[in-house]
């Protein structure tokens, strides 16, 4: 986590709680480093590629906001 604590991204974090390719730990704790320049979503019984129709509405719904936000 070294190089993400010299950034200050402003960063939408979307992981899935099931997710048995990246631990949900390392977009916890980049949340972390990143405070509030970050924004984190877990989506619960989620997969790495949020293979479900539930899954992937969810994504589509946090970016869209996010995206929503940065432009108002």
């Amino acid at each position: 986590f070294s190089l993400a604590r010299k950034m200050r991204p402003r960063a939408l974090l979307i992981h899935g709680e099931s997710d048995n390719n990246t631990p949900v730990y390392i977009s916890v704790v980049l949340k972390q480093i990143w405070g509030d320049s970050a924004q984190l979503c877990l989506i619960p019984q989620a997969d790495h590629c949020f293979r479900t129709v539930k899954a992937n509405q969810r994504v589509a719904d946090e970016v869209t906001a996010y995206i929503t936000r940065l432009f108002q």
